[in-house]
């Protein structure tokens, strides 16, 4: 890092300016494959390539999509908008830019561009691919509806790059629309899906406008955790709505407080979904979850696992 700085500073110093704009590509080339080089040394190598062979499947559907590569590509829909960024910062860095004043952005490179518009729906695609071919595999048809969810999500971020609220909320109205569906779709599967919280699907009491969500007789987290966890992510999911308003799009910090905001919404589901997938292990092989979930009920958090051995379980 010393290195390229000195080097960026003494080729501006002497007015060579091509070679302080190839500074940067080659140093983050040169860290990628100091990253990469096979060595023994590497802190944590059975972590990094397992999280490397899931990549490859993930990115290569060509097995039985297994539950860490679901995870692995659900978890890059959060990062959409870094993946759009960081495609652009490439593309800024290889026509030679770098070093332009703002407002710099091209149409080659700016956000409607198509490398940036397809790092963006790239994780997406992913999803799509795995859902289609969970429901080719398992002939699951509720994969299909999942499947559209990610489908909705191209058209949303294809009108996002033509939205300008600077303009008149008219240039955004079919982002508006397309993302209103992305985001009713998304939170409904969260719920009753991945969750498994029955609500829409409740039976609905005398009187009452809209069921009321039911919860598992034993839940492994307290009650108003649940309650929270609905609340909460019905507002994160629209965190997008800062792109309508022209002070908030303009400010440099809005994207990063939505990134904040996502990465707060997929980290409080994490044990809502690690406890619906032990039930499913329990339930496969015909044992109580009991053991493997200590009953939370109003009550503690109790994850549990009653032992390690039960976490071995779980995860084998």
């Amino acid at each position: 890092a010393v290195g390229g700085g000195a080097l960026f500073a003494a080729a501006l110093a002497a007015g060579a300016d091509g070679l302080a704009a190839a500074t940067p590509p080659l140093a983050y080339a040169l860290v990628l494959l100091l990253i990469l080089a096979p060595t023994r040394r590497i802190p944590a190598l059975p972590g990094r390539r397992l999280f490397a062979a899931t990549a490859a499947r993930v990115a290569l559907p060509l097995a039985a999509v297994s539950w860490a590569d679901f995870l692995l590509a659900d978890v890059a829909t959060s990062v959409a908008g870094p993946l759009a960024g960081a495609a652009s910062a490439v593309c800024h860095m290889g026509t030679g830019r770098v070093l332009a004043p703002p407002p710099a952005p091209t149409a080659a490179c700016g956000k409607a561009a198509l490398p940036v518009l397809a790092a963006a729906m790239l994780p997406f695609a992913a999803r799509f691919v795995q859902c289609v071919r969970v429901w080719r595999d398992t002939g699951a048809v509720g994969q299909l509806a999942n499947a559209l969810k990610y489908a909705t999500a191209f058209p949303a971020i294809a009108l996002a790059s033509r939205c300008d609220p600077a303009s008149g909320i008219g240039s955004c109205r079919a982002y508006i629309l397309f993302q209103l569906v992305n985001t009713l779709f998304s939170y409904w599967w969260d719920v009753e899906r991945d969750w498994e919280i029955a609500w829409w699907t409740a039976p609905r009491a005398a009187g009452a406008l809209l069921p009321y969500p039911e919860l598992r007789s034993t839940p492994a987290l307290p009650r108003f955790y649940y309650a929270w966890l609905l609340a909460s992510n019905a507002v994160l999911r629209c965190a997008w709505a800062h792109r309508l308003s022209p002070r908030l799009a303009a400010h440099s910090l809005a994207p990063l407080a939505a990134g904040v905001a996502e990465a707060a919404r997929r980290a409080q589901w994490v044990p809502v979904r690690v406890e619906v997938e032990l039930r499913k292990l329990a339930a496969a092989r015909g044992e109580d979850p009991g053991p493997w979930l200590a009953a939370g009920g109003d009550g503690g958090v109790g994850w549990g696992v009653a032992s390690p051995r039960g976490v071995e379980r779980a995860g084998g």
